[in-house]
């Protein structure tokens, strides 16, 4: 791999790369993928990225919400969940563990 991507030039770093068992699953760009036995690939936000998200929003809950009615709150919201949701909308419908 370090030949092809040198003929490119490219290169790999050393501090973010590593090889995980296919078993195991990786988590690239807040999505953790994963191949299972029978050939069926799931994807799905990675936890990291899950709770990274939830902690924004009851950080903005618990700053801002006090001080504004339920429609501004949820109007404040609305940008933050259309931005998160569109990006993972092709992960897997399954429940996800934060």
């Amino acid at each position: 791999m370090a030949h092809f991507l040198a003929e490119r030039g490219l290169t790999l770093s050393p501090e973010k790369t590593c090889s995980t068992p296919r078993e195991d699953g990786m988590d690239f760009l807040g999505q953790h993928l994963r191949r299972y036995a029978n050939g069926t690939v799931l994807v799905k936000p990675s936890r990291k990225q899950v709770r990274t998200f939830l902690a924004k929003i009851r950080e903005f809950i618990h700053t801002r919400g006090p001080v504004l009615t339920t429609g501004e709150l949820i109007q404040c919201l609305h940008p933050k969940l259309r931005g998160w949701a569109p990006y993972h909308r092709h992960a897997h419908r399954k429940r996800t563990r934060a």
